[in-house]
């Protein structure tokens, strides 16, 4: 929720305000169509708080089920933002998830112009526009399919992404797609020189990245050392002692509270041709190099602006440092190669169908597994259906229309998972209106929305309106019945410089149940007379 709030209400974000209804409401109305999220199938943990009104963004995001053992793992994004005179590609490849977690994680932000006169397309950026086109076809939605197919379209009418000037040229990594098999390891073979940052290690792969390299550093996690990758390396740092248990943030998961650990994955390099940086997804483990989908960033440096001990010195040469040098070989132990993680996958493919229907006054949702040999349990996210045991026909019965949804929770060992399935049936419109009419069931909650939805700074009008938060707190006095003369002052103002507005009061409008208003029709004819007015009838 916080990507929504972000890009379509607030700048920044907080819990409160994300857990806000009316803010989240309106943040999936305004970016629902322009957002699509692409994560691992089984990528989604179960929030504490489960609300309705998550199934609204049910059409923005996007499983993506590479089988068992191999994980969609690259964290990018790419946002297209445009004007009147300009439209540009921001891109973002970084090494942290979309979670609550505190880890300490690296990021590269990267800015560039689209020139659609001189339509020449910058082959650099062709594996970032083959990534997208990729993804494109993981989605049903026809729409959004073309949208992302345009969005690599323009990647490439970018000339270039601007970058620090310490760096004089980049390039984009994908692996693990077609037409981008096993290549991990050439981006490292050639090193004469190496720094490697990554939490999770495979001896394998950490024998073919310093295989030339006659100076060697690691900066892990101590949980995923053994004495012989130790052994490989003229120095290894891990976290100082104690960072982790910082005040947790309350947004916790609810089996764990996030702990502050090494997530960043980062390698220096020195080789003939010059010094490059890396960062991105790749952790350096055999399922990284050669099974999941990842994305790195290759930056090469200016001659003579940088050495491995200048890089060292950023990472561990300082009194506030992180991390610190390990001075004698840790235990002998199996080190950790991954974040752990429960399969999900085979559940996802043993549901072969789903779907919704009409049942005793009530809604019933019907799932069929095939050839399923595990534990596990699942039932729709929202309501109160209990947990069931995967077999051939699962039914959930005497559901209401705003619980039917595609999200479902399931069980599986010690942890829990919400899975995106592809259900038949949902009445999607009205499902959509009843969660719209569980959040303003009553006028001063519809009203007090309007006056958000028409203000022109909604961090403001969060502090201000107390008759807003009374009313989602079910304590509006009777001055909320009426329709105050901000409502209209502030629909005048947007009839005359922002009319836009106007055609979003008027889709919200569509939606409120008529028992809201009480036979009261005075603001939705008031509606049509500055609607009209803007559209000169």
């Amino acid at each position: 929720m916080s990507v929504p709030v972000s890009f379509g209400v607030l700048e920044s974000t907080d819990s409160d305000i994300i857990h806000n209804p009316i803010v989240a409401l309106e943040a999936i109305r305004r970016c629902s169509d322009k957002l699509l999220l692409f994560c691992n199938v089984d990528g989604i943990k179960l929030p504490q708080d489960v609300r309705p009104i998550y199934s609204l963004l049910e059409n923005s995001v996007v499983p993506v089920n590479l089988g068992k053992g191999v994980n969609f793992h690259p964290k990018m994004w790419v946002i297209r933002y445009e004007n009147d005179t300009v439209e540009i590609i921001r891109i973002i490849i970084l090494s942290r998830n979309l979670t609550f977690d505190r880890s300490m994680d690296i990021a590269v932000e990267m800015t560039g112009i689209i020139d659609r006169e001189k339509k020449r397309m910058q082959k650099k950026h062709q594996p970032i526009a083959d990534l997208l086109n990729y993804l494109a076809e993981k989605t049903a939605d026809k729409v959004k399919r073309e949208e992302i197919a345009q969005l690599a379209q323009d990647v490439l009418l970018v000339n270039r992404f601007d970058i620090d000037d310490q760096y004089e040229e980049y390039n984009f990594l994908p692996v693990g797609f077609p037409g981008y098999e096993n290549r991990a390891e050439g981006f490292f073979a050639d090193a004469t020189s190496i720094l490697i940052v990554s939490p999770f290690l495979s001896r394998h792969v950490l024998d073919k990245m310093t295989k030339d390299a006659c100076s060697k550093i690691l900066i892990t996690r101590l949980s995923s050392l053994n004495p012989n990758i130790y052994g490989m390396f003229d120095e290894v740092y891990v976290p100082v002692s104690g960072i982790e248990n910082d005040n947790p943030l309350e947004e916790g998961e609810p089996d764990a509270a996030p702990k502050r650990e090494l997530h960043a994955k980062v390698v220096y390099k020195e080789c003939p041709n010059g010094d490059y940086l890396y960062l991105g997804s790749l952790n350096a483990t055999a399922n990284a190099f050669y099974h999941n989908i990842e994305l790195m960033l290759e930056l090469k440096f200016r001659p003579y602006i940088t050495s491995l001990k200048s890089v060292k010195a950023d990472f561990v040469e300082d009194k506030n440092s992180a991390f610190q040098l390990l001075l004698h070989e840790p235990d002998a132990c199996e080190p950790e190669e991954g974040e752990e993680m429960v399969d999900f996958s085979d559940v996802e493919e043993a549901v072969s169908s789903a779907k919704v229907y009409v049942k005793d006054g009530g809604y019933c949702t019907e799932l069929r597994v095939d050839g399923y040999k595990w534990n596990a349990e699942i039932k729709p996210l929202f309501g109160k259906s209990d947990y069931k045991r995967l077999r051939d026909e699962i039914k959930f019965e005497r559901m209401t229309l705003k619980e039917l949804s595609e999200f479902y929770a399931v069980k599986k060992k010690d942890q829990t998972r919400i899975l995106i399935i592809d259900t038949k049936g949902i009445p999607v419109e009205e499902r959509d209106n009843a969660v719209f009419n569980s959040i303003f069931d009553t006028k001063p909650k519809f009203l007090q929305y309007i006056l958000f939805l028409l203000s022109d700074d909604p961090a403001m009008a969060m502090v201000e309106n107390d008759d807003f938060i009374r009313g989602l707190q079910g304590k509006s006095d009777s001055r909320s019945q009426q329709i105050s003369p901000e409502i209209y002052e502030k629909l005048l103002f947007a009839a005359a410089k922002e009319p836009e507005k106007l055609k979003a009061v008027e889709e919200v409008l569509k939606r409120v149940d008529k028992k809201v208003f009480d036979g009261d029709e005075m603001f939705g004819s008031m509606l049509k007379v500055f609607v009209r007015a803007v559209e000169g009838r």
